[in-house]
């Protein structure tokens, strides 16, 4: 495999006894804040968590967002980091369509665009 994460070449065997798994938590999350912290950004990864109402004995109405992780980044990372995930974005919308969320259409009633 080539240095920096790069992909096996053409004539590369994809025997799996030629790789190994990558020993890191894999974090499933629908939601993300970001939060200044100086000269670093937070980035905190949230997932909704259904709750039991102790009183009703059933399930809650609501849901909690659990924090399933956080990633501290410099402003540094942070700009190459939108510039990565603007161009993964950009390819993912000319393949599949534009992506339109609650935050996306807020966003733009906000800046006068529609």
């Amino acid at each position: 495999m080539a240095q920096g994460g790069g992909r096996p070449g053409a004539d590369a065997s994809l025997n799996p006894a030629n790789y190994e798994q990558i020993d890191a938590p894999l974090i499933s999350a629908s939601a993300v804040a970001l939060q200044s912290a100086g000269n670093a950004f937070l980035l905190i990864f949230q997932r909704p968590r259904p709750v039991m109402d102790k009183r009703a004995h059933a399930l809650a109405e609501v849901n909690f967002n659990e924090t399933v992780g956080i990633v501290s980044v410099s402003p540094h990372t942070l700009k190459d980091m939108l510039l990565l995930l603007g161009d993964a974005l950009a390819n993912y919308e000319r393949d599949y369509g534009e992506l339109v969320t609650p935050y996306v259409k807020r966003r733009a009633a906000e800046r006068g665009q529609s």
